[in-house]
């Protein structure tokens, strides 16, 4: 039977308990999920593309045009790569 007063050890590396698991899978889900906020609310990276160009590599321009990147993706300052 299980005793509520039990405490459980959730800090160590083997960890035998059902609740001690739930706890962890609780943190890490929590911690997944502000992740998830985090890099959503960042500002979107610069294109790679309009990168490239404003660096004048035009054979990376086309590797990545090849590839399917957008030529009109925007940099964080609003310039694409035909601004280049």
């Amino acid at each position: 039977m299980l005793n509520p007063e039990h405490k459980v050890d959730t800090l160590r590396e083997w960890d035998m308990s059902a609740i001690g698991g739930r706890k962890r899978l609780s943190l890490s889900s929590s911690l997944l999920g502000l992740s998830l906020l985090v890099l959503l609310a960042a500002k979107p990276a610069d294109s790679p593309v309009a990168d490239a160009a404003q660096q004048g590599d035009a054979q990376i321009v086309r590797t990545l045009l090849q590839q399917g990147e957008d030529v009109n993706a925007a940099q964080s300052d609003g310039l694409t790569a035909l601004h280049w």
